[in-house]
């Protein structure tokens, strides 16, 4: 069997969620808008066949920075219309496909863990050190 991958996935940045119009009904929120504030860093290693390319890989790496910044960098985003996923039609809080697609963030909220306490740091005890700096 001939095998070829990738290994050390990492990709780096300031992911953005944006939950579009929340409303007191089931999904709670009409729609949600993901994107990178500015282009990450992704880095990986080759294996098997992929690792024996007659492309450099540092060719490679940038196709894929390239198509992930093309989609999913401002002012390009993920859209997802939650309300035609859960079949919302005829609520009267619909989001509408222009409110979703072209409707600028109201604000930004950044999120910093300074410190984590609790039954979740048990669990996450092999990887706490890496999270927590």
């Amino acid at each position: 069997a001939i095998s070829a991958g990738l290994s050390d996935l990492s990709v780096q940045g300031q992911l953005c969620i944006s939950l579009m119009r929340i409303v007191p009904r089931k999904p709670v929120v009409c729609g949600v808008k993901i994107y990178f504030a500015n282009a990450p860093t992704i880095n990986f290693n080759f294996s098997g066949l992929a690792a024996a390319l007659p492309v450099p890989p540092q060719k490679i790496k940038d196709l894929i920075q390239e198509a992930i910044t093309s989609k999913l960098v401002l002012p390009n985003a993920i859209d997802v219309h939650l309300d035609s996923i859960a079949r919302c039609f005829t609520e009267p809080d619909f989001l509408s496909y222009d409110e979703l697609h072209s409707v600028p963030p109201m604000a930004v909220l950044r999120l910093c863990v300074a410190s984590m306490d609790g039954p979740l740091v048990e669990r996450l005890e092999p990887e706490a050190p890496s999270l927590l700096g």
